[in-house]
């Protein structure tokens, strides 16, 4: 899918989506719980990269984390703006060339469920932008293999990459970062986490 077409399709149901919060966040929340066991946000910045309405981004603040949310569509972030606004900062941005962020940036850069939704070229450059603007850690919840065959069927639809996501991901991840991790979370989900680098680097 373009950068464009994609754009716009969020763009357009931006109006709507707002109005699945309540479910896409107890989708979130399994992630969330599991991620919060891993690594400590308390005190953490944290980046939300294709934040959406926000959702990602406001679990994350609840544990006390100092959140930006970054998005390509302005009808997504005036929703997240009107809901989280007063606590986490939305602003504009392309992930594959973050060029307002200086390396290291952040404590933590994490995406939901956006990178399988394009092919692995655009995944790769988003994936070092988010490696070269983090300390250490990126965290990615995204989906795994055990999918619905509902799911499987939206995705089809919406001309995502989800089966070669969730085939190849792990080994793509692992390719950019060190001492990464699988976790599943439930059927059909994961977290990734990585760190650029080394276990025993300072």
């Amino acid at each position: 899918m373009s950068d464009l077409r994609n754009k716009c399709i969020f763009d357009s149901i931006a109006w709507i989506y707002h109005l699945f919060d309540r479910p896409i966040r107890r989708t979130f929340k399994p992630g969330i719980r599991v991620l919060g066991q891993e690594l400590l946000f308390n005190g953490k910045t944290v980046l939300d990269i294709g934040t959406g309405t926000g959702i990602w981004a406001d679990l994350i603040r609840i544990n006390r984390a100092n959140v930006t949310g970054i998005d390509h569509s302005e009808k997504m972030l005036e929703k997240a703006r009107k809901r989280y606004g007063k606590y986490i900062s939305f602003i504009l941005a392309d992930a594959k060339n973050l060029k307002n962020f200086r390396d290291d940036s952040f404590d933590i850069v994490t995406s939901s469920f956006v990178l399988h939704g394009m092919k692995r070229d655009k995944r790769e450059l988003i994936l070092l932008e988010m490696k070269r603007i983090s300390k250490n850690i990126v965290a990615i919840y995204d989906y795994d293999k055990g999918a619905s065959f509902m799911l499987l069927f939206l995705e089809w639809l919406e001309k995502s990459d989800h089966y070669n996501f969730t085939q190849h991901f792990y080994n793509e991840f692992s390719g950019i970062f060190t001492h990464c991790k699988k976790i599943p979370v439930k059927k059909g989900s994961a977290l990734y986490i990585g760190h650029k680098k080394q276990a025993n680097s300072n």
